[in-house]
């Protein structure tokens, strides 16, 4: 049946996708235990992107991206980024809140 094999094929595609995602994340990990690797992760927007994605790609994926963002805020840089993120998303949400009243 063609929307058996459709549907298997997505499945697939999809298992693919999450394991390559979970060695890119390993792999930030590992190279984020070096502090002037961290230092450019950071920069680059590690800290955000992983904080995007968590919740989004499953409880594996997620507890991964928590080890990133360990790693990422040992150094005061990385620890001042996550909490400029925090407090994005801290007024953010309060507007939201505020505009929905």
């Amino acid at each position: 049946n063609s929307r058996t094999f459709k549907i298997y094929a997505h499945h697939f595609a999809l298992n693919i996708c999450k394991g390559i995602i979970k060695a890119t994340i390993e792999a930030l990990i590992n190279l984020s235990q070096e502090p002037q690797l961290a230092d450019k992760i950071v920069r680059a927007g590690g800290i955000e992107k992983a904080m995007e994605f968590i919740g989004r790609l499953g409880t594996n994926l997620n507890r991964l991206l928590v080890m990133l963002i360990v790693n990422l805020t040992q150094s005061e840089s990385g620890a001042s980024r996550l909490l400029q993120v925090y407090k994005v998303d801290c007024i953010e949400t309060t507007l939201c809140e505020l505009c929905s009243i």
